[in-house]
Order: C-alpha cells, then sequence, then structure tokens
C-alpha cells in the first residue's frame, strides 16, 4: 500500500477514535457498571476489536480485496452494544438496531469510491450466528469481505482467558474466515494470532486503566510504542 493511502487509511482510525469516546465508549461502560463488571464485553474488548477490524481491511485492501474501513469499524463497535449478559450472544439483533439508528441519526455517508454498503447492509454486519464458514459469507451478505473482517476481529477475542476457552493453546484458528478463504491470510493469521494473544495479555493486565472514554487512543499508542512486540500490528497501524 503506497504511503499517501496508508496516511489516509490512519486517518479513518484516528478520526474514529473520536466517535469511540463520545458514542461507544458510554455504552460499554454502563454494561461495565450493571451485568458486565469483569468488563469480558466492555470497554476494552471493543476498543481491541475495533483495532483488529482495522488490521484486517488493511490487509485485505494490500490483497486486492475491496473494503470499507469506516463500516467495518461502525459494525464492529456495536457488535456487543445490545447485550443484557454475558455468555451467547442473543441480541445480535438488538445491536444491529442500535447500530442501525446510530447511523440514520448522525447521517453517516457510508459509500464509498470501492463499495456501495447501505446503512442496512453495515448494521447487517453484526449478525454473524448464522454463518458457519466463509461460502456462507458470500451466500448471505452482499459486503462478504466488509463482514469476514467484522467476524474475525471478534473471534480472534475468543483467546481471552475470560471467555474460558482455553486461551491461546485451544484456539481453533479454522474458525476465522478469512483464515479458510485466502491462502495469503492462511500465512499472515500464523504470525498475527501470536501477535494478538501478546496484545491481549498486555491489555488485559491493565484493564481498569484502559477503561476510559480515551481507550481506543490508548491502544494506538501503546502500538506506536512497541513495534518490536507487534510487527504485523504496527506494519498496519502506522
Amino acid at each position: 500500500m503506497e504511503l499517501e493511502q496508508k496516511i489516509a487509511q490512519k486517518n479513518i482510525l484516528l478520526a474514529f477514535s473520536n466517535v469511540f469516546s463520545s458514542s461507544i465508549y458510554p455504552i460499554y461502560k454502563e454494561h461495565e457498571e450493571s451485568f458486565d463488571k469483569d468488563g469480558i464485553h466492555g470497554v476494552l474488548h471493543i476498543a481491541r476489536s475495533i483495532v483488529a477490524s482495522f488490521i484486517l481491511s488493511i490487509k485485505c485492501k494490500e490483497l486486492g480485496m475491496k473494503t470499507n474501513t469506516t463500516d467495518i469499524l461502525i459494525a464492529t463497535a456495536f457488535h456487543d452494544s445490545g447485550r443484557k449478559a454475558n455468555g451467547n450472544d442473543y441480541w445480535e439483533g438488538a445491536s444491529s438496531e442500535n447500530c442501525l439508528a446510530f447511523i440514520t441519526k448522525n447521517n453517516f455517508m457510508l459509500k464509498s469510491q470501492l463499495t456501495n454498503n447501505t446503512p442496512d447492509m453495515v448494521s447487517k454486519m453484526i449478525v454473524k450466528r448464522c454463518v458457519n464458514d466463509f461460502e456462507d459469507a458470500f451466500k448471505k451478505y452482499e459486503n462478504p469481505i466488509d463482514f469476514m473482517c467484522v467476524y474475525d476481529s471478534d473471534c480472534l477475542e475468543i483467546m481471552r482467558e475470560c471467555c474460558g476457552r482455553g486461551g491461546r493453546n485451544s484456539f481453533i484458528k479454522e474458525k476465522l474466515l478469512l483464515y479458510n478463504y485466502n491462502y495469503d491470510f492462511y500465512i499472515y493469521y500464523g504470525q498475527l494470532i501470536n501477535e494478538w494473544w501478546s496484545f491481549i495479555c498486555a491489555t488485559e493486565n491493565i484493564k481498569p486503566e484502559l477503561s476510559t472514554p480515551d481507550c481506543l487512543n490508548k491502544l494506538i499508542q501503546l502500538i506506536e510504542m512497541n513495534p518490536e512486540q507487534y510487527p504485523l500490528i504496527y506494519e498496519a497501524i502506522i
């Protein structure tokens, strides 16, 4: 990806950090103060998922796939917004409605020269339970690459110890849609999964410090300060 394109993409993430602080953070902070005391699906999980979906969107572009990064970030940000409890997500429909309401209220312009996503298409990316593999994504979504970025960003977070799935050692990478869809992602995930596990561990250890309106900015800064620890993540962000 050309330098000018990378700068433009990073600006999308930086601009979205303002949206996160004003509109996304309050939703998940309220969850932490009610049913989600441990922040399992709280502020840090959402901010980290946003970073992951951004990274995946950038990689897709590098591989010649068309993605709308802003749409992906918005869907990722709202994917747990409708939750009323932890555990199985029975509230994807409510989260999707929250996303659509946000887009409509704020008059977000979600179309780009590369994609023709409508608000309905963006909010639908939150509804994931009907998908078993990448072939399902192509059958059921008009924007399957964008959807797979959203899906995989949440899937990577299953490695967290608090999810009770056995951590990194028990993580099933074959569940990642892009891993199965594209051979370059098959190779890429081999390193990214290890980096993401390290990133999860580092940030979970300071979760209380990160449960703030500027959580997303703090994550970006942490990556910028540790290029040797997170080379793939750093390359995508910077």
